[in-house]
């Protein structure tokens, strides 16, 4: 539990982790104490560092007997020994890209390889680390690497149409590098070519939103001219016609409808105009997530929030409507149940929520109202 060892001894794990990352490289002692003990107040760097290695290694023994022999000392150098059985995430990472270089882009092996690819990269590396500006420079390489790998495997997917394909590794990616507009890009382009012209509009909106909420800026003059392209194409839907009908014909779903805003404030209109000519009880239903919960760590609380709102769906009735209204709140419009109900609904969606992640933070909260109310 790296947690419980950055409390024991954060240096010790920042000199670790510097060791891990510097991949089979004998480091000096003389450049470590140099590296970690510059603005330190120590009459004595070197003794002071053998006496934390030595400590550190009593804590790893702790956790377990091979982990203490896991940073050796030989010629005035210190080097990092992966324990048997160990699995790193960097060095797996690290051999994947390597294997890529010499891979055909072609050949199954490719495919796979991005595949393992992007189920291991996460995000910058040892972002949350006090001491991460000493791995800034290895940490930009290797996502410069991994995006170029990505986009390389989009190009290809683009030549044989696979545009389902394209969305799922867009998904998957923009986890790892959540404001890159090149790969933003190719999202809307692969929703354009297939015809998801809602979802398109939907995906520019909420990047927009991020941009603006995380950045204060607009999305690029590409994204935006693709945005509008979309509009522009939104004839293509006729011929369309046959597809869409068929599809409608055969869907079937048991979880809620969702939509976007302004789509939810149609059907809402509708709704209440019906429930109240037939005295039918509506009640809306807000969830919100507490980013600030989350301190900085965007990429956590991205991730948390597009799992909940899976999480939300399928957990509703069918008929129910919901809405994602910003990047932490969300709505369900709930006909025919009153507020005692409505209450009940959104206690079991909570309840779900916290079952599934029992270590996650209070961060989750929910209202409700009633709209209709049938005396």
């Amino acid at each position: 539990d790296l947690s419980w060892i950055a409390k024991k001894s954060p240096l010790g794990l920042a000199i670790m982790e510097y060791l891990i990352v510097h991949r089979d490289e004998p480091i000096t002692t003389a450049y470590i104490r140099d590296l970690f003990w510059d603005k330190e107040k120590s009459a004595d760097p070197a003794g002071a560092l053998r006496t934390l290695i030595s400590r550190f290694r009593i804590i790893l023994k702790g956790m377990d007997p091979d982990l203490s022999k896991c940073i050796i000392t030989y010629d005035n150098c210190y080097q990092w020994k992966t324990p048997p059985n160990t699995i790193i995430d960097l060095y797996e990472i690290q051999d994947i890209m390597d294997e890529l270089d010499d891979a055909d882009v072609t050949s199954p092996t490719f495919s796979k390889l991005m595949q393992q690819l992007l189920s291991y990269y996460r995000g910058m590396l040892l972002k949350d680390s006090p001491y991460s500006k000493l791995f800034s420079t290895i940490s930009k390489s290797l996502q410069k690497r991994y995006k170029d790998y990505v986009l390389r495997y989009i190009h290809l997917l683009q030549e044989t149409d696979q545009y389902s394909e394209i969305i799922e590794v867009y998904q998957k990616a923009s986890c790892a590098i959540p404001f890159d507009n090149e790969l933003n890009q190719e999202m809307q382009k692969a929703l354009l070519k297939s015809y998801q012209l809602q979802t398109t509009k939907e995906q520019y909106k909420y990047i927009a939103q991020l941009n603006y909420n995380y950045l204060h800026i607009n999305p690029g003059n590409q994204l935006q001219t693709l945005y509008n392209c979309s509009i522009a194409n939104e004839s293509a839907l006729v011929q369309q016609y046959n597809e869409i009908q068929n599809e409608l014909i055969s869907f079937s779903s048991n979880a809620a409808f969702c939509c976007d805003f302004l789509v939810f404030k149609e059907i809402y209109d509708l709704l209440s105009m019906n429930l109240t000519r037939l005295k039918i009880p509506l009640c809306l239903g807000i969830a919100m997530f507490d980013a600030s919960m989350y301190s900085n760590k965007y990429d956590q609380c991205l991730q948390e929030i597009t799992e909940f709102k899976e999480l939300m769906q399928h957990n509703l009735r069918k008929g129910d409507i919901m809405c994602q209204c910003s990047p932490t709140l969300f709505a369900v419009l709930l006909p025919s149940a009153n507020e005692r109900n409505a209450r009940l609904v959104m206690e079991r969606i909570q309840h779900a929520y916290y079952l599934f992640h029992p270590q996650a933070p209070l961060a989750l909260s929910f209202r409700v109202v009633s709209l209709i109310t049938i005396e």
